[in-house]
């Protein structure tokens, strides 16, 4: 049998032709990545982009979804609709398997209302369920004054919470890209309707997919993504926990207290899948470190606002670079800290900020 050889030079002729339209976009002041709400660091990350598969993992209770929430949908969406002329679209897909819709929305009022007008309100604060609050008649008031930002932001954003199985994920998918484009025979290719749309597909998270095998659905949802990628242009984001032993006295004892790829929870193999994995260390969570000073910060001054996103993995860019989080999970509101140098900075900073303890 004689095997037909693949001409690789189209593929040469592909990635120069690809370098000089992103170089005349750029020319002509329009953006081939979407920038990243965290300025120093999106010197090492610069943004959601096109054709993207990107990995978050970090332990139980640590915020990975809410830093994935802020940093990889609303901030980019809110980009767009701030920069219409860019160039750039923004649509994702959001598999929430671990919460109620109208929780993720409330969460969306919060972080607005804390950005906008410095008001720090949860959401089961919105919603009434503490004894001690209820929620004023202006804070309802400027919730209602949002409106159209909150019509704008969430129609760029479609939250599915009926979808656990693998193969109901999928099926949605393949449904839901109807809607922005087509598959052409002739050309053996996807057509979208709008080729400067990003879209994104989150899965919240990994360990809540329904089935026998753990294992064997988180698999089967990642080769799915590697073909979204390759075949669509989609970027598919993977939220996945550590193993529970990864915070565990063995990790203290040998000091590997930021998550890793090889502790990700039931499997381990989707960091070969990915182009991009994040990890998300809360020193607060570690006794023994929570009130010394650490990758240069005084954590004592902190509590449990600070975060640390590290890049484990980039088969584009550099590995294990930092960024330096404020983080108030009480309203998704994530920020990058100043520099571990920069002292008139930092007590500014502190001064500015809600400190959660």
């Amino acid at each position: 049998m004689t095997l037909k050889k693949k001409n690789s030079f189209k593929s040469y002729s592909n990635v120069l032709n690809k370098i000089k339209n992103n170089r005349q976009r750029r020319l002509e002041g329009k953006l081939n990545r979407i920038p990243l709400a965290l300025e120093r660091f999106s010197r090492y990350y610069p943004g959601v982009g096109k054709s993207i598969y990107k990995l978050v993992t970090a332990s139980t209770k640590v915020g990975k979804s809410t830093i994935t929430d802020t940093l990889f949908v609303i901030k980019p969406t809110e980009y767009i609709l701030n920069n219409p002329d860019c160039g750039l679209d923004i649509h994702t897909l959001y598999f929430l398997l671990e919460e109620k819709e109208e929780n993720r929305v409330s969460k969306l009022f919060s972080n607005r209302l804390s950005n906008k007008y410095g008001i720090s309100v949860s959401a089961p604060e919105l919603f009434s369920e503490y004894n001690h609050y209820i929620p004023s008649e202006q804070t309802i008031g400027l919730i209602e004054k949002e409106k159209e930002y909150f019509s704008k932001v969430l129609s760029k954003i479609t939250y599915v919470t009926n979808k656990r199985t693998p193969l109901s994920i999928i099926d949605y998918i393949e449904e839901f890209l109807e809607e922005f484009g087509h598959w052409d025979d002739d050309k053996d290719c996807w057509v979208p309707d709008n080729p400067n749309l990003i879209i994104q597909v989150v899965l919240d998270h990994a360990s809540l997919l329904d089935s026998t095998s753990k294992y064997h659905a988180i698999q089967t949802i990642s080769n799915h993504f590697i073909e979204l990628r390759n075949l669509y242009g989609l970027s598919p984001i993977l939220i996945q926990q550590q193993t529970p032993a990864a915070t565990g006295i063995e990790a203290v004892k040998v000091k590997r207290l930021f998550p890793t790829l090889d502790n990700l929870h039931f499997n381990k193999s989707t960091q070969y899948d990915v182009d991009i994995a994040f990890g998300i260390f809360n020193p607060n969570s570690q006794k023994s470190i929570r009130n010394s000073v650490w990758n240069g910060y005084d954590l004592s001054l902190f509590g449990d606002s600070i975060r640390f996103l590290e890049i484990l993995i980039n088969r584009s860019g550099a590995n294990g670079k930092i960024a330096s989080l404020y983080f108030d999970g009480k309203t998704g509101v994530i920020k990058e800290l100043p520099k571990q140098t920069d002292v008139k900075g930092l007590n500014k900073f502190l001064n500015e900020n809600t400190i959660n303890n």
